[in-house]
């Protein structure tokens, strides 16, 4: 199943996405400019919530950056993450990958 498909089956919402889960630069999150959204970080954050909601993973945006990869526009979000369920769990970092060149053209 695609992620756009099974965001839409557990929220309703019905994202302008393709591409891959957004773990690598390779599968990174294709966002299409839409005139629903105004910035390309609320889809982004959107997503986010949506993958550590369903995880039951607390996360905190910590580095934004934009680099370019096989002449795409791509922003990599670093998230730091904890267990909601387990308070000794260890803290760590996850990269997420959202393809946003029609954004910054």
């Amino acid at each position: 199943m695609e992620l756009k498909d099974a965001i839409l089956a557990d929220t309703g919402k019905n994202l302008s996405i393709s591409g891959g889960l957004g773990n690598t630069l390779g599968s990174a999150i294709i966002i299409h400019k839409t005139p629903d959204y105004k910035k390309h970080g609320e889809i982004e954050d959107y997503i986010l919530n949506y993958f550590e909601t369903g995880r039951k993973l607390n996360w905190k945006v910590v580095d934004r950056s934009l680099v370019t990869y096989k002449n795409k526009k791509i922003n990599k979000i670093k998230v730091r993450i904890q267990s909601e369920s387990i308070k000794d769990a260890p803290i760590y970092v996850e990269a997420y990958y959202f393809d946003v060149t029609e954004w910054e053209h």
